[in-house]
């Protein structure tokens, strides 16, 4: 099982239970219904903040696309357009590599999705696959000298079908599949585990702590004066030593030594935290916000002493709809 179903199934189940009945008076129902026809221009906002004991290291960047609603046989299809740069990074690679991100986000996989909102599919794998593998192959060209062996096949590996379709996944479901179905009293907290996919291989499961919870009524803009949407807040870890078996295979492959890979693993720690003010009458997104944050040991390019190392991936989505 996928994070995303999984853990929509977890959360939908234990807030559907018996107790919440007695309650219905402030319970809130979260409920898909995004009308064909509507759009949002998304605006994306993505920081990564890298610490080692020598330096700081930061790199953001933010763009924009349309989400377009079109009918669809199975309920309704979600399809990206017109991606366009606010802030380019300053990556390796220049224009060309530049280029091709643009055109891997003009292709990324669209949803197809069941009138309840749950993930029906995705749409359109081959040409992203191929546009990303270049993308990929692009940067290890432009570090080879610092990559351990064993990097570039292992970054190929990670272009198929099926691992595109698992990130599509988890990008549907952070931003509204979480959420579908989901009927809760604000401020209670609801726990249970799941089981999540590994990055490198959504075949492996790892099990994962979850944490769940509704916030307060806000308005749904700033400055709006009606409080019409509700805060939502899902957190997650691994469960340490799946987690770290996981770690070590992916380092390992990557060229590192076992002790290498198994000092990297010993003490690392993955946490994920979503933010995001939705509709509930609706399920439309407002605004979303996930950081996860990794902290482990790094082998060092040329058989060094390892490195901690504490990385924080911070990517903010706001939405504004048409109607």
């Amino acid at each position: 099982m996928r994070l995303a179903s999984s853990a929509a199934s977890l959360i939908t189940a234990l807030l559907l239970a018996p107790p919440l009945a007695a309650q219905a008076d402030t319970t809130v129902a979260l409920r898909f219904g995004w009308a064909t026809g509507t759009s949002a221009r998304v605006e994306v906002e993505k920081v990564r903040v890298r610490r080692t004991a020598a330096r700081v290291d930061s790199i953001r960047s933010r763009f924009a696309h349309t989400w377009k609603v079109e009918a669809h046989p199975e309920g309704r299809r979600v399809a990206w357009a017109d991606f366009a740069w606010v802030e380019v990074p300053d990556l390796p690679g220049g224009d060309g590599f530049l280029r091709n991100v643009t055109q891997a986000i003009h292709v990324l996989p669209a949803y197809i999705v069941k009138p309840d909102g749950a993930l029906a599919r995705v749409e359109d794998l081959a040409q992203a696959r191929t546009l990303l593998g270049a993308m990929f192959t692009r940067v290890i060209a432009a570090n080879m000298r610092d990559t351990p062996p064993g990097a570039l096949e292992v970054l190929e590996q990670v272009t198929p079908d099926r691992v595109l379709e698992a990130l599509a996944q988890q990008e549907w479901e952070a931003q509204v599949g979480m959420w579908v179905g989901v009927e809760v009293t604000p401020g209670e907290e609801i726990t249970g585990t799941v089981q999540e996919p590994s990055p490198l291989n959504p075949a492996l499961a790892i099990p994962t702590r979850l944490a769940f919870a509704m916030g307060k009524r806000v308005p749904c803009t700033p400055g709006a004066a009606e409080a019409r949407c509700v805060e939502m807040r899902l957190t997650s870890s691994p469960e340490p030593e799946p987690f770290r078996r996981a770690l070590v295979d992916a380092v390992t492959q990557m060229g590192a030594t076992a002790g290498q890979a198994e000092a990297a693993a010993r003490d690392a720690v993955k946490e994920t935290r979503v933010d995001a003010v939705v509709e509930p009458a609706t399920l439309r997104p407002h605004r979303v916000t996930v950081v996860q944050t990794l902290r482990l040991v790094e082998p060092t390019p040329g058989g060094g002493a390892p490195r901690p190392v504490s990385q924080v991936d911070r990517k903010t989505y706001s939405y504004t709809w048409d109607k």
